[in-house]
């Protein structure tokens, strides 16, 4: 970029101003991600640590931010309060990659809602066209990204709380399981997944969508490669699906889970 974002003076005594004891959410267009050293990623420059310090003095429900059309989620520490940066993806439905000759790769359009109850924002990236979705959000500390075809594999160290979410038009989705799978060739050939074992997942929250969470225990399974599949059912029987790269791992790791290199998966072949 041959540009920067700048938080000028006299805009940020306009943000000062605006700053209260009431809870807040700010929605601007460039995620500030700090990289460390003083420095932010992509377009920020040093004026966005004063803004974090700034907004750390309050209560910020989140910052929702776009720019990058991904969905991801962090946590930031700039001395007060933890800040929640929330990025979002795009209703277009494209990733830019800078690489030609196309110089982008399409993605799930959607556009996200967001719900305000006691106190706490929740939010759901709500995709275009899907009668019945389902989204497993978080592994433990890692956030999966997206939209889909994009991806964060996990690596998983010790037990995790899973995060889902499920959506269904005109109905409700009642329950949602998961399983980790492994590889299961057709006799063609064709790649495809056996589901080891369904397991409930507990409803956490309901508006639009629901929320659901259950836990992953590591030592329920052999170390390796699996795919970490969440699945929705509504009343009348509607299905969907969502599912991540994971690897089940012995080795000593301060943290129970963390994220590898972002890619794109998509899930065909499932048994079930």
């Amino acid at each position: 970029h041959l540009w920067r974002a700048r938080l000028r003076p006299e805009l940020s005594e306009w943000l000062r101003d605006g700053l209260g004891p009431q809870p807040l959410v700010l929605a601007f267009h460039a995620p500030i991600l700090p990289l460390g050293d003083g420095r932010y990623a992509d377009v920020w420059d040093e004026s966005a640590g004063k803004l974090l310090e700034m907004l750390s003095e309050h209560e910020v429900l989140a910052m929702i931010t776009g720019h990058w059309h991904r969905n991801l989620e962090y946590t930031l520490e700039a001395g007060g309060n933890p800040i929640r940066l929330i990025a979002t993806g795009s209703l277009m439905g494209y990733q830019w990659t800078g690489i030609p000759p196309h110089y982008w790769f399409p993605t799930r359009p959607g556009y996200r809602l967001f719900c305000i109850r006691k106190g706490r924002l929740h939010t759901f990236w709500r995709e275009l066209w899907t009668q019945v979705q389902a989204n497993i959000v978080w592994v433990g500390p890692v956030h999966t990204g997206g939209p889909r075809p994009q991806v964060r594999p996990v690596r998983i160290f010790s037990q995790v709380r899973l995060k889902a979410e499920g959506y269904a038009l005109g109905e409700e989705v009642v329950e949602m399981d998961w399983s980790l799978c492994l590889p299961a060739p057709n006799e063609l050939g064709r790649s495809g997944w056996n589901a080891l074992r369904w397991r409930p997942m507990k409803r956490a929250f309901g508006a639009l969508w629901s929320e659901w969470e259950a836990d992953l225990d590591p030592l329920d399974v052999e170390p390796g490669s699996y795919i970490l599949v969440v699945r929705a059912r509504t009343g009348s029987g509607g299905l969907a699906y969502d599912a991540v790269p994971v690897e089940v791992s012995r080795e000593p790791s301060p943290v129970p889970a963390k994220a590898g290199p972002k890619g794109v998966f998509e899930l065909t072949g499932l048994r079930e």
